[in-house]
């Protein structure tokens, strides 16, 4: 798709964008209930009531804007290996690095083609590379007005981890409908038609399909144009960003670039924000906090010092911000560096100053068409592990930043992983912040809602060589370690850090700059997450309160509840605040579920 993408001063496209609208984070701290009349599309309509999103930064937390510095925190680590005899049709890193998590907890990481492949594990961290699979192959209908030729899956998105709806990068060319495209990629550069459309998945992400209703944005048919010039006309809007959430939209980004056979004063060419409250209506950003139906005729406003066609968009938790992340690289301008900038809200965006990733403008990624920097074809992307919820649309203070290689092959491609450190005056360390608590069990009082990430933490290198920490438990930035003095082991979870050691806090544990590099690393601190034994009240606060991701959970020592709400949380426990609850990697399986605590 990228390969063929090529960014044009005369090439600009006019859109009748068909609407979109999306939901984000900007508050600290808050738990907001959803209406469950909201449908993700026309085939998604959500079954649960009382759901929320816990939000992550300290109450009344204002958004950390300035100050802020993003680098490269360590090696390069291979995610997947594309198959080396792979052709058109095989798995294909051709669009950013995007993921979801399904009710069950798997974790599906995406290899965007037209013909969308996936691999699965746990989580991010253990994703299985030999379990790539076709999920969805596009029909690739020759009518323009089908909007059903080629979709690349670049935004899915999901509120129960069942029901998905996705917002494509969708690809047309006059030339097939002529049959001289010849797989020559100037002539599919002078015919190609861009549009955004659905697709959808009941089946938590295993599947997708095209619903009826699928045009999100589309420019206008192409009606006979010429294509056989020499003029570039590749138009439309490109490369939707990950969905985010704020308020009751929910947001992404996309490249729009309207035709030249439309005049100057109706043309436009850059980054665009979209919104939705039901993904089926979409409005555009025309500047300040005004947005405008797609359909109204009223020009987009482009995203200012955004100088790209590709942007990956996340809502960071350490600094209650959202944050966009692109390269403005490209085969012109040769390679770049990967930027950022920050804002405070999406309903009224005032964006920072771009700033550059410090260490990706030197960074070497191995058989690419430049020896080191980005351009736009690597698909630089930001995701975190330790993102709750379903969408991976949360960073935190060390998040990834994913892109593959692009290079003499174009069939070949590997995805990889940087380590990012966010830091700055007022940056919240990256504790897990929680997201979409799991769906409340009432259909099925029986059921134990199913495991979560567990919280972050930093497992140690390999190797060290240098020096020592005194035997205790000792900290390197999110990261919780025990030394005996010679050796040190790392703590997988909060939990297990809790259950080992007896703690439920790491007040009074020593805090390190680094991990000492003199000793040896024995991996994993052994240990198991208990069994929660609280006394029967459930009025007495934090004692028999556990949680699992956002989810809030109360025992008394053979069967749990759960709260609702945090509005019900508050009510019961008299706590304002999840703050000191222990945490745990999933519901201890011996505990009975009898649903809502009363």
């Amino acid at each position: 798709m990228f390969t063929r993408f090529k960014k044009s001063a005369g090439l600009l496209v006019f859109i009748c964008l068909a609407g979109l609208t999306l939901l984000s984070f900007q508050n600290c701290n808050r738990f907001e209930s959803l209406d469950s009349s909201s449908a993700l599309g026309s085939a998604l309509t959500l079954s649960q009531k009382g759901d929320g999103f816990l939000e992550y930064c300290a109450a009344g937390k204002s958004a950390v804007l300035n100050g802020v510095n993003i680098s490269v925190a360590g090696g390069q680590e291979t995610v997947w290996t594309s198959p080396s005899s792979n052709n058109v049709s095989g798995p294909i890193p051709d669009g950013t690095t995007t993921a979801y998590r399904d009710a069950q907890g798997k974790v599906s990481m995406l290899i965007v083609h037209s013909d969308l492949y996936r691999i699965t594990g746990d989580s991010l961290n253990n994703l299985n590379p030999n379990s790539t699979e076709v999920i969805f192959r596009s029909q690739q209908s020759i009518k323009e007005s089908d909007y059903n030729h080629r979709h690349w899956l670049m935004a899915p998105y999901s509120l129960d981890g069942k029901n998905f709806v996705g917002v494509n990068h969708h690809e047309w060319y006059a030339c097939k409908v002529k049959g001289d495209c010849n797989d020559d990629y100037q002539v599919i550069m002078r015919s190609w038609a861009n549009s955004l459309t659905k697709t959808v998945s009941s089946d938590g992400g295993n599947t997708w399909s095209v619903p009826a209703n699928h045009v999100v944005v589309a420019p206008p048919t192409w009606d006979n144009k010429p294509y056989n010039t020499a003029e570039i006309n590749n138009h439309g809007i490109f490369h939707p960003t990950k969905i985010v959430r704020e308020g009751n939209y929910y947001y992404l980004f996309a490249f729009a670039s309207t035709s030249r056979h439309l005049p100057v004063s109706e043309s436009y060419h850059g980054m665009i924000i979209l919104r939705t409250a039901d993904f089926n209506s979409w409005q555009h950003w025309t500047g300040g906090s005004n947005y405008a139906d797609v359909s109204s005729g009223q020009k987009p406003k482009i995203i200012p010092g955004m100088d790209t066609v590709l942007v990956s968009l996340t809502y960071n938790a350490s600094l209650c911000a959202y944050m966009a992340v692109f390269t403005s690289g490209d085969m012109g301008r040769g390679a770049q560096a990967v930027m950022f900038k920050l804002t405070a809200s999406l309903a009224n965006p005032q964006w920072t100053e771009a700033k550059e990733i410090t260490g990706t403008r030197r960074h070497a990624i191995p058989s690419n068409h430049f020896a080191s920097g980005f351009i736009v074809n690597n698909y630089p992307s930001v995701l975190d592990p330790f993102s709750a919820g379903y969408n991976f649309e949360i960073s935190g203070s060390n998040p990834y930043l994913y892109f593959n290689n692009v290079g003499a092959d174009p069939y070949v491609r590997n995805v990889y992983r940087l380590p990012l450190k966010i830091e700055g005056t007022g940056v919240v360390p990256s504790t897990p912040p929680p997201g979409t608590p799991q769906p409340p069990p009432g259909t099925n009082p029986g059921s134990t809602p199913p495991p979560v990430t567990p919280p972050p933490v930093t497992p140690p290198p390999a190797t060290g060589g240098g020096s020592k920490v005194a035997p205790g438990l000792f900290s390197v930035a999110d990261g919780i370690y025990f030394s005996n003095g010679v050796s040190y082991c790392y703590f997988t979870s909060f939990a297990s850090y809790s259950q080992i050691t007896g703690k439920n806090s790491t007040e009074g544990v020593l805090v390190v700059a680094a991990l000492p590099t003199g000793m040896k690393s024995d991996g994993a601190c052994k240990g198991a997450d208990p069994i929660v034994s609280v006394p029967t009240s459930v009025s007495g606060g934090a004692p028999g309160l556990f949680m699992v991701s956002s989810g809030i959970y109360y025992s008394n020592g053979t069967a749990y509840c759960y709260f609702p709400s945090m509005d019900s949380f508050v009510a019961k426990t008299g706590m304002t605040s999840p703050d000191g609850i222990v945490r745990l990697s999933a519901i201890p399986s011996k505990l009975r579920n009898d649903g809502a605590c009363q």
